[in-house]
């Protein structure tokens, strides 16, 4: 797990490495690496919903890589989309129009790896892959604003429930409980990072780009 100082700086290099954008998607959307870098700006991101369609994962090979399927049916999911990345990707949305993805190529093993290890090296920290992810999630789980549940689904997991009439319940009324708990989220990220966000260019309504419906 990233100490606040390694986020902090994580956070303001995004700028400065062509997969910077794809490292907050990991890191403050708690998505797995090849799910970041097959993010489609224009048609996976609901601003107005706050949310990340994800349906797609980037398949790495040693010479050439492809999108395909996520790692599991669970993998197919929707998750909020939070402060401070949500004011980041309005502001790409609404400064570079035509963008669709967070990568310039789509990278191989190796170059995902240097890639990775290079924004580190411009952010002054030393991580993994994975650590932004699993920094999310503990950081999600500390603040206890969110059910065990609706975490599991949006990191996702498969949702570990009886299989009887709590589990039928349960996905009946999903919906609505991750509504409530995005919002919980939505509120206390925005306060937290109120100050980071207060410093990026304020985008007006008539400059955003209209999602792109499937």
């Amino acid at each position: 797990v990233l100490e606040n100082w390694e986020s902090d700086a994580l956070l303001c290099c995004w700028q400065k490495h062509p997969y910077g954008l794809a490292v907050l998607f990991v890191r403050f959307a708690g998505l797995r690496p090849q799910e970041a870098f097959a993010i489609d700006l224009q048609v996976d991101i609901d601003i107005e919903g706050t949310s990340i369609n994800i349906d797609k994962a980037v398949k790495l090979g040693d010479t050439e890589s492809k999108l395909g399927p996520p790692k599991t049916k669970a993998g197919y999911r929707h998750v909020p989309l939070l402060e401070p990345l949500l004011s980041i990707v309005r502001y790409v949305l609404a400064t570079e129009p035509g963008r669709r993805h967070v990568y310039i190529e789509l990278p191989t093993k190796g170059e995902k790896r240097a890639a990775w290890n290079a924004y580190g090296k411009i952010a002054g920290v030393e991580s993994q892959q994975y650590d932004g992810r699993h920094t999310w999630a503990t950081e999600i789980d500390d603040l206890q604003l969110v059910r065990d549940a609706s975490l599991s689904y949006w990191m996702g997991h498969k949702i570990k429930a009886d299989e009887s009439i709590t589990k039928k319940v349960y996905i009946h009324r999903l919906e609505a409980r991750l509504e409530a708990d995005k919002k919980k989220l939505q509120a206390y990220m925005a306060e937290k990072y109120k100050d980071f966000t207060s410093s990026i260019p304020q985008i007006s309504g008539s400059q955003m780009v209209v999602k792109t419906e499937k």
